[in-house]
């Protein structure tokens, strides 16, 4: 296994920051490490990024017989179509992209690009950031009108409404998510996130707004605690994280002030560690080690097992946090239940409902499987130091 993180991760290097591959690494490829391989990276949505470097080595050991064989293995025909798929993928996105931007030009609904649609320009290529759906945010105030326009002008179909969002799926099938708020139901993260049109500065002659740069490295981080305290936040954050370091200027210590406001300071300080170490030659020790390994094993959003372990550790750690889970507040109420926005009378009959709900509800197969796991216990006593040492 470590063989093919090494190998995986001197891929990743050689896509993102350039790093020749090691022949050290070269001489280490076999189809079986490649299966290894593709199969981890397809798990973090980036097996696209590794045929470059694939290639790269490839060429170092073409004039062998196993470099021959290399090429030809039906794995390696896997890892470029892979990197085709995500090139596609981008078109897709970036066509709708601006599409929609141009819905709420006309309408004059002020709006805020996030995520993978500004960090896509810090990759060496835009397509290597891929990202499962647009995320764009408007005013609370605007939501309605922007859905309304989206829907007829572009013909995308209103999914559901969430405490943060409206989902809208398009014809060709791209998700859009439509903030009304960058929340995250977590006490701490959400009173910072509920200030993001403060540190968004408009476009001159647009309506588009762009965050701040300390203030859009803070949202990533939250958005990657948010993760990590639901299973897993994948590798893919942590390349951003490393990209935004390297490419964006920034006041760090304007962002150590807002993550230091949200509890989530030595998480900013650790994943930080962590890109050093997967993408330059620091070494993982500590907490940085722990923490890799709990991300890597997690996936995009982590797994099922990891998901339920943490809310168990989570769930017995306090009794406050047992009662805070109990008792909801009207704000995290209504994420559950949005007719709650117009009725508020409705809330003791929410609150009663959901707790039926939870007694009656049943666990899934999946969730009944990954609680039986025989290395349940020793995780929720891994989870539990690690985020202690998180300070989370």
């Amino acid at each position: 296994m470590q063989e093919v993180q090494n190998i995986t991760f001197a891929l990743l290097r050689y896509a993102l920051c350039g790093t020749e591959i090691p022949d050290k690494v070269s001489d280490a490829l076999t189809e079986e490490r490649l299966k290894g391989v593709y199969q981890l990276l397809k798990m973090h949505d980036l097996a696209h990024l590794a045929f470059d470097g694939l290639q790269s080595a490839a060429q170092k050991i073409g004039q062998t017989e196993r470099g021959a064989e290399l090429v030809n293995t039906e794995v390696y025909g896997m890892f470029r179509r892979q990197q085709q798929l995500a090139v596609y993928r981008y078109e897709q996105k970036i066509y709708e992209f601006e599409q929609i931007c141009n819905v709420l030009e006309e309408a004059c609904i002020p709006y805020v690009p996030l995520k993978g649609a500004v960090l896509k320009d810090l990759y060496p290529q835009p397509w290597m950031r891929t990202s499962c759906d647009i995320d764009i945010l408007v005013h609370e105030q605007d939501v309605s009108k922007a859905v309304e326009k989206i829907v007829n002008r572009l013909h995308y179909e209103k999914q559901k409404r969430v405490y943060h969002e409206v989902s809208l799926l398009a014809e060709n099938g791209v998700h859009l998510e439509l903030h009304f708020s960058l929340r995250e139901n977590n006490k701490k993260l959400d009173p910072v996130l509920d200030r993001a049109w403060e540190y968004a500065a408009r476009v001159e002659d647009k309506q588009e707004y762009l965050l701040t740069n300390e203030y859009f490295m803070y949202h990533h981080l939250a958005h990657a605690t948010h993760h990590v305290l639901n299973g897993g936040c994948g590798i893919r954050p942590v390349a951003d994280i490393w990209l935004l370091k390297q490419k964006m200027q920034y006041d760090d210590a304007a962002v150590e002030i807002l993550c230091e406001e949200a509890g989530i300071l030595t998480l900013k300080r650790t994943i930080m560690d962590l890109a050093e170490v997967w993408f330059s030659d620091k070494q993982p020790t500590g907490t940085v080690k722990s923490l890799a390994e709990y991300i890597i094993g997690g996936g995009v959003y982590g797994t099922t097992q990891n998901r339920l372990i943490m809310q168990q550790v989570r769930t017995k750690r306090s009794l406050r946090y047992v009662l805070s889970r109990m008792f909801l507040s009207y704000d995290q109420l209504k994420m559950h239940y949005t007719v709650l926005e117009k009725h508020k009378w409705l809330y003791p009959f929410c609150q009663v409902g959901r707790w039926i709900k939870t007694v009656f509800k049943r666990k899934t197969k999946q969730e009944q499987n990954a609680l039986k796991n025989n290395n349940t216990k020793t995780k929720k006593k891994e989870y539990l130091e690690l985020l202690q040492d998180l300070g989370l």
